[in-house]
């Protein structure tokens, strides 16, 4: 699939004339035709990434319930991205401009928001409108490839175990995870998954929304007094199931 890239100074562009702009993305222009116009110059360029193919996203009436389906067509796709390019803005604002800008469109509804929430709407979701952690929940189509990266399970048969687990609840979850040093740790992501998803098995219940976000905290306390990264799993297995005896 031919990638482009969007360049920093279509970018400025954007974010600086945000007020001026906005009424493209609600009346649907084309990005390269209006951002070429604007700038004298090439908007997107373009990169040649052999590993990916082509794909498409899907967007049903009710828009977040494909949500999760498209975190999986995403991420299986690009899985070959480094994080490195996965943290670099233009990748997804020249993405969310360009391949996906139908979706984008039609994702948030451009054609209906108006004002400061149709502005607010396009930085947040075209492009990196906060830190950088933030701008990865945020970001249409960052989240997806940065969820998938958090839960993907590539030694396993049960790829999406953790993901189909959180379908139903997706942001309340992992809003508390990305905001969380230890989720950087594939190992400590799988052993809180494995643990609290064994505990609903032996209890027979489910656990909450809190309940959950409450041993994401714990484990951030625990990394407060132990060097996590460098612990045996089966140490850090034992603590959470400990933590999870009070329920």
């Amino acid at each position: 699939m031919e990638i482009k890239i969007m360049t920093y100074a279509a970018i400025a562009y954007v974010k600086k004339n945000i007020h001026f702009v906005a009424n493209h993305y609600k009346q649907n222009d084309q990005p390269e035709k209006w951002l070429r116009e604007a700038l004298g110059e090439a908007p997107f360029v373009s990169i040649d990434i052999a590993e990916i193919p082509d794909f498409d996203l899907e967007l049903s009436q009710e828009r977040s319930d494909t949500d999760v389906k498209n975190i999986k067509t995403l991420y299986e796709n690009m899985i070959t991205l480094n994080d490195s390019f996965a943290s670099d803005e233009r990748l997804w604002a020249g993405l969310a401009h360009t391949k996906f800008y139908s979706y984008m469109i039609n994702r948030w509804k451009m054609q209906d928001a108006e004002g400061t929430k149709l502005e607010s709407s396009i930085l947040d979701h075209f492009f990196f409108n906060h830190g950088q952690q933030r701008s990865y929940m945020v970001n249409s189509l960052a989240r997806l490839w940065w969820y998938g990266r958090k839960l993907y399970k590539a030694d396993s048969n049960l790829l999406w175990e953790y993901l189909d687990y959180i379908s139903t609840d997706i942001n309340g979850v992992l809003f508390t995870l990305f905001g969380s040093n230890w989720a950087n740790n594939a190992t400590l992501v799988s052993s809180f998954f494995e643990t609290i998803i064994d505990y609903e098995k032996r209890k027979g219940r489910r656990l909450t929304r809190k309940e959950i976000n409450e041993g994401m905290r714990f484990m951030q306390l625990l990394g407060g007094t132990y060097s996590l990264d460098v612990v045996e799993k089966e140490f850090i297995d034992q603590q959470l199931q400990n933590y999870y005896m009070n329920y």
